[in-house]
Formats: C-alpha cells, structure tokens, sequence
C-alpha cells in the first residue's frame, strides 16, 4: 500500500469503535523504485466515541474524538497537516470477483487490451449504494485457462482477467468523510483496515500459499482472505474484543473496567497449552 506513496509528511487515522490513532510519518524515497523509508514523527491514541461497528453512530462526537486525535499526533510531530488516510473497517465491506474477456483472435496483447478489461470490470461492478473502496487485479488468464504473469505481447485468442472489487456502503464511509473533513483536513485515501493489517503483517510467501488476516476490533473483527498473492475476499462478524470483556464481566461479576484490565494482563488469542499458567483463553 505505500508502493504509491511519494517522499514527504503523510498522515494516517486508524478508526474504531473503540479505539482511534493517529500517526504522522516523513516518507523518504531513494528512487521511484526503491522501497519507502518510513520515519514516525508522532503519534495519538484516544478512545473512540461516536463510532459503532458499520459506522458513525454520533457525527458530533465522531467528530470531537477525531480532532483531538488528529491535534495530538500534530502537535507531537510538530507539523500542520491539509489531509489524511483513513483506514477503517465500516460499512460492511464485502468483495465481489469479476472476470472479464476480450476475443483476440490471436493478436498480441496490448496496453489497450489491458486497460479495456479493467474498465469492462469497474463498469460490471458499479452499484448506485456501494463504494468502491479497492480494485485489484487477480489475475491474467490465456488460453487453456493458463494463468498469464505478463501477457503484453502474448499472441492469444481469448484474454480474460479477474479482478477483486472490494466494496462498502456508500453512506457509512460519506458521513466518516464528513466527520474528518470537518476537521478541515482533507480525506486523500479510504483504505479497508483489515488489509491495512494484512500489508503490515503478512509475508509474500504467505500471500502466495494463501493466508486469512483477522483483524479483532472492540465492536467487530474482520477479516481478509488472500490465495495466489491475491485479494479474494473481505468480510465481518459483529463480534469483538469488548464482547469479551463483556463476559467476563458477567462471569466473575466485576466491574467492566475490572474485566477489562483482567483481559489485558491475562488473555490470551492463542488457545494453545504453552501459553499456560493461568491465561484466560
């Protein structure tokens, strides 16, 4: 996701319903192919109000909530910002795959083929309630159903691609846009946290074999499943980490707060016996 990232300040909210940050970060570049280098110059973390699990609950507390964690990490940094990526997993996102196909009769693949394959594909999947938050290409597909790396230049006679559109409710992702431009910054980039999580986290081996990322939230986790180095599906259950502090709560009678602080000292995400010695699992 930074591989289109050019050198300067650039600033990210991470936003959940419990939950939200801010970090400010110089992005350097050696050359336009080289591999960023990122360098934190501040950070926030605040608790989250006015957000829920598929979107802004409350504009004016949303709002509030954001513009302390945005002056936080600005002060810290020591920088004025004018706009900000928002990673956020509202909207029920979802994922559809689309193939589309071009009849070569046995021409050479082309830019002009490829371009019209991928309009063909954001064309297919237009939907007046969703917005299209990412579109990625799976994949190139020949003849035989072979799987095409690089088909420019490929004589072939049906050329098809699939590509991944993973999309959200419009309506959920134009009132956090309202709440963040209101702050008088501008909202540059909407990105799906959970894959976020994933580019920050995953290996490209395990993008090739295969990998789900789980992205555990206060309210909700979602999810992003990957198979061939690809994007393949995205999804999201309306259970989270404050559902089990929540039963904790009931089931040793304490306080939330009691359950919550017991959670973060004891709990544990792997239920495996060598992380004993009395964790709660």
């Amino acid at each position: 996701m930074m591989r289109n990232v050019k050198s300067g300040v650039i600033a990210v909210l991470d936003l959940g319903a419990t939950h939200m940050g801010c970090a400010v970060a110089r992005v350097v570049r050696d050359g336009p192919m080289s591999a960023p280098s990122i360098h934190v110059l501040g950070a926030s973390h605040v608790e989250s109000q006015g957000v829920g699990a598929t979107g802004i609950t409350d504009l004016k507390s949303a709002e509030k909530a954001i513009r302390i964690a945005i002056d936080s990490a600005e002060k810290r940094a020591e920088v004025t910002l004018d706009s900000i990526v928002v990673g956020a997993n509202i909207g029920r996102p979802t994922a559809r795959l689309v193939t589309t196909e071009i009849d070569m009769v046995g021409k050479a693949v082309g830019t002009r083929e490829l371009n019209a394959l991928e309009n063909h594909a954001r064309r297919d999947g237009q939907e007046e309630r969703l917005k299209l938050l990412h579109f990625n290409r799976r994949y190139y597909i020949g003849d035989n159903e072979d799987i095409l790396q690089d088909p420019l230049g490929i004589r072939v006679g049906v050329l098809a691609a699939e590509h991944c559109l993973v999309e959200v409710e419009a309506h959920a992702w134009a009132n956090l846009q309202a709440c963040v431009e209101s702050t008088h910054l501008k909202l540059q980039q909407p990105v799906l946290a959970t894959m976020a999580a994933a580019a920050a986290s995953v290996s490209e081996d395990e993008f090739e074999q295969g990998v789900i990322c789980i992205d555990m939230g206060g309210a909700a986790t979602a999810f992003a499943l990957y198979c061939d180095g690809a994007i393949q599906t995205v999804g999201q259950v309306r259970v989270g980490a404050h559902h089990i502090t929540r039963d904790i709560s009931l089931g040793l009678n304490i306080t939330i707060e009691d359950a919550e602080r017991l959670k973060m000292m004891n709990g544990n995400a792997m239920a495996n016996p060598l992380y004993g010695g009395g964790d709660v699992d």
